[in-house]
């Protein structure tokens, strides 16, 4: 992944397969169209299909294999420990501590899908959007629960926990 990008959008043919290069930190996964076998030796092995999101974990490339035409945006998340961020995600610190998340895939609703797609021609060209970029965690924060982000960040809050004990 281009480190100055922090918003990557690609499309994959039906049998395709593209490396994403490793990252020093997480990043979260958007599929929007087909289906996908993600494979990291970190996080494992995860079978998404269209409108799924998941955390993709730091220090890992991933292998991404298209079982269909598919679409997909992975966005990184540094942008978490910016100012504007912190207090929010103390709060879902708190959540993620407390609540064990029974499922690292999580649907995408139907708000956030077509900012997504409206997002995506803009990052095609490579540039680094931080509008848009910000809008996604905007629209995150007001579309899911505080339990739902906890568990879809708990893995990268938990690392954080560990960090600061």
């Amino acid at each position: 992944m281009n480190e100055g990008n922090r918003i990557q959008c690609y499309r994959l043919r039906r049998g395709r397969v593209e490396h994403i290069a490793h990252a020093a930190h997480y990043r979260l996964f958007f599929l929007l169209e087909g289906k996908i076998f993600l494979k990291s030796q970190v996080a494992g092995k995860h079978l998404l299909y269209a409108k799924e999101m998941m955390m993709l974990p730091a220090g890992s490339e991933i292998s991404c294999s298209a079982f269909d035409k598919s679409k997909f945006v992975i966005l990184d998340c540094t942008v978490l420990r910016a100012k504007g961020n912190v207090s929010y995600m103390e709060e879902l610190k708190e959540v993620a501590v407390v609540y064990e998340p029974e499922k690292t895939v999580f649907p995408i609703c139907i708000k956030l899908e077509k900012v997504l797609n409206g997002f995506f021609g803009y990052a095609m060209d490579g540039s680094c959007y931080t509008d848009a970029y910000d809008a996604v965690f905007i629209f995150l924060r007001s579309l899911y629960t505080p339990q739902e982000l906890g568990a879809l960040f708990a893995p990268m809050i938990r690392v954080e926990l560990k960090i600061e004990s």
